[in-house]
């Protein structure tokens, strides 16, 4: 993962190196499908990886011509150490540099898998979208930013099983917005966020 003085460094380049054709396309896909609003409460997961920090910086961009109001959560999992203080620590900077209200939530997602019996990595989408759905519900965020892409079919379907979504529901297939949660990303793949 890249440092987080490389990603402040980034997100501190004039807007005019920031606006290619590939924010552009994000840019008409929110427009288009009417997203987000002026003055909107949006609360953004922020990993700390590169995909979620290309979210936020897709919406600072935003934040004063939109008058957007912006919280982020951040959920270690407790489970890789070093790394995830690390990413943690990252976070904590990038938001403090940018004046984005911070959530940090502790889950200790071994304990959690053990006790619902289903993979940590399972144990750890449903523990994310726990904290996002209540921290939302506190501050009156009227939407949760992801930065899911095509390669994230299945966390949008976890979030859907938490909020109570029967069998028909679950069989609609993966969109870009399910009740408050936006897939920004919805039609890039991996590999190409990773260039912006």
């Amino acid at each position: 993962m890249m440092t987080a003085q490389y990603w402040l460094h980034q997100s501190g380049r004039k807007d005019t190196e920031m606006w290619n054709k590939q924010w552009e396309r994000v840019d008409r896909f929110l427009k288009k499908w009417k997203l987000i609003e002026r003055g909107d409460h949006i609360l953004l997961g922020i990993s700390g990886r590169a995909d979620s920090v290309c979210l936020a910086r897709y919406f600072l961009a935003k934040r004063e011509s939109l008058a957007l109001n912006l919280y982020a959560v951040h959920v270690n999992h407790m489970l890789r150490g070093d790394e995830a203080k690390r990413d943690e620590e990252f976070v904590r900077e990038f938001c403090r540099q940018w004046n984005i209200p911070l959530h940090v939530e502790y889950r200790d997602i071994k304990k959690e898998s053990r006790e619902k019996k289903c993979s940590e990595e399972e144990a750890g989408r449903l523990a994310r979208y726990e904290c996002l759905t209540n921290y939302a519900r506190q501050h009156q965020c009227s939407k949760i930013a992801v930065a899911h892409h095509q390669n994230d079919v299945a966390e949008t379907i976890l979030f859907r099983m938490i909020r109570g979504t029967g069998v028909q529901g679950m069989a609609g297939g993966f969109s870009f917005k399910r009740e408050n949660i936006l897939t920004v990303f919805f039609f890039f793949r991996r590999k190409k966020i990773k260039v912006f």
